[in-house]
């Protein structure tokens, strides 16, 4: 793609709606961006808010990046524009910008890197973020993934807190990318409802399967790293990767494991600070089958595509951390693991013992390695508990 830092028809037409204080550039992200705006890129990161508001200082720059195959700005052949702050006012090349103006042509999805750095549970480290020109590759959301189980292990990134409550609110959905996916499997196919009840009644025998797929009960594609943990539209749509998927039964998706998800951007506003979280999955689903056998669980042959018994999120905020577990299996009850702890730390606790929902409970982040030893990363966990 097309890479030059110029000017050309982004002409002035209004006044941008940025306030002025002291020396200080600041827009108000929600007002003054448009659906398809560019991702701003500060010092060869992604730039995050405060509150919100997007701030420079006099003499601080930006680049504004469409992202993706064939994304240019509207009527321009460029995909990059650089930006700076001059007395309060918001320049490119020397003259005044309206953001507005700056549109790509369409929301950028983000892009996937492998990499060569090993992780917990045989993966490899993978990176969802965006492929730039000028600043290379700008990391999102980091994913330890088993390429030859074609399965996650787990998926890290921040939740800005000081901007979370801010953050665009947008409804539509891209299609689920197979970047970074290795070639000897379908997701795209394996996902199906069909296909999945094909495959349960392979595994298990047609009258266990159609007690388990139905209209309204299925494996969703489970984020890890969910889309709205994202500020802006570019972050929320590059989380829709199946590599930061895992199947995740839907009753449980959209109500206990939703919740979960809830609670972290939640306590990251309560902190107005980055909450650092690690979101992973661990064992193998066993479903009963027509001879009252269990049986485990993939989406595709040769123990691909893993059907995980539980999904776990773990937020650390400076040397203290708290995980919350879910039983990703809304037919039979599994006795907790460890001590539950949500209570005790604060932690809202509502339908968190109703199985349909996912039966969802709070271990220290210890009680969690000691559970799943292989799947945790070490530096993720602490002694002390956090509290709500």
């Amino acid at each position: 793609m097309l890479t030059k830092l110029f000017w050309c028809h982004f002409v002035l037409v209004a006044f941008l709606s940025f306030e002025v204080f002291g020396q200080e550039c600041r827009i108000d992200f929600k007002k003054d961006l448009t659906s398809k705006s560019p991702v701003f890129l500060k010092n060869g990161k992604l730039q995050t808010p405060l509150g919100q508001y997007l701030k420079w200082n006099t003499g601080e720059e930006s680049n504004l990046v469409c992202n993706g195959p064939k994304n240019l700005f509207i009527n321009e052949n460029i995909n990059t524009v650089r930006i700076k702050c001059n007395n309060n006012i918001l320049t490119v090349n020397g003259r005044r910008v309206d953001l507005k103006k700056l549109e790509c042509n369409s929301i950028s999805t983000g892009d996937v890197r492998t990499t060569n750095k090993k992780c917990e549970a045989n993966g490899n480290i993978l990176e969802i973020g965006f492929d730039t020109q000028n600043d290379g590759f700008v990391k999102y959301i980091e994913v330890c993934y088993n390429l030859k189980s074609a399965s996650v292990v787990y998926t890290r990134h921040t939740i800005p807190g000081a901007a979370i409550d801010y953050s665009i609110s947008e409804s539509a959905r891209p299609t689920f990318s197979t970047k970074g996916m290795p070639k000897h499997v379908r997701p795209n196919t394996s996902y199906k409802q069909s296909n999945e009840l094909e495959r349960l009644t392979n595994l298990l025998g047609a009258r266990s399967a159609k007690g388990y797929i139905k209209p309204n009960s299925f494996l969703a594609r489970g984020h890890l790293s969910p889309d709205k943990d994202g500020i802006f539209r570019g972050w929320q749509f590059a989380t829709y990767m199946y590599v930061n998927v895992a199947p995740q039964w839907q009753t449980i998706n959209a109500i206990n494991w939703l919740k979960v998800e809830n609670l972290a951007r939640k306590k990251a506003a309560l902190l107005n600070d980055n909450l650092e979280i690690v979101t992973g999955v661990s064992g193998l689903l066993s479903l009963q089958n027509d001879r009252g056998q269990y049986v485990q669980i993939t989406l595709e042959n040769d123990g691909n595509i893993r059907v995980p018994e539980y999904f776990w999120k773990i937020l650390k905020y400076k040397n203290s951390a708290i995980a919350f577990v879910t039983l990703n299996n809304p037919f039979e009850y599994t006795k907790p693991f460890c001590t539950d702890i949500c209570g005790k730390y604060g932690w809202p606790t509502s339908d968190f013992d109703i199985v349909e929902k996912g039966l969802t409970f709070c271990c220290s982040t210890i009680e969690l390695s000691n559970a799943f030893r292989s799947d945790v990363p070490k530096d993720m966990i602490t002694k002390s508990i956090l509290k709500f």
